[in-house]
């Protein structure tokens, strides 16, 4: 595991390839519309499961060559989670084991540098 995990406003997000987007669109909260999206996934005893995802946010992909250091994140964003703007940033990392995956650390927007420069080419 990453030591992500212990931190304060950041985590691990890990490969997942046993779900589909069901369904994507708006639904209204109270006033304010949220884009959301159904997933469908099957748990480890093999039974379909659905999860309403809400989202906080765009991401955008930081390709190697608009990097403006080799320490930019991977993928990046403003996302906005309980009413607080946060700078998203996710690195691509592997475990001493092999296993690829995403350390992500979050930013409160008041903290915010310059947001890096947005590629149109996508391999994350």
């Amino acid at each position: 595991m990453s030591d992500y995990q212990s931190k304060p406003n950041s985590g691990s997000l890990w490969h997942e390839s046993n779900v589909k987007v069901v369904r994507k669109g708006t639904i209204k909260f109270g006033d304010e519309n949220k884009y959301c999206s159904i997933l469908k996934f099957e748990n480890k005893d093999g039974e379909e499961k659905y999860e309403l995802a809400v989202s906080v946010g765009l991401l955008h992909y930081n390709s190697p060559e608009d990097k403006r250091s080799p320490n930019s994140p991977d993928i990046y964003g403003k996302i906005t989670q309980d009413g607080t703007v946060y700078k998203f940033g996710g690195w691509a990392n592997m475990t001493d084991s092999g296993k690829e995956y995403t350390g992500v650390k979050l930013t409160p927007a008041d903290e915010m540098s310059e947001e890096a420069p947005r590629s149109t080419t996508s391999k994350f």
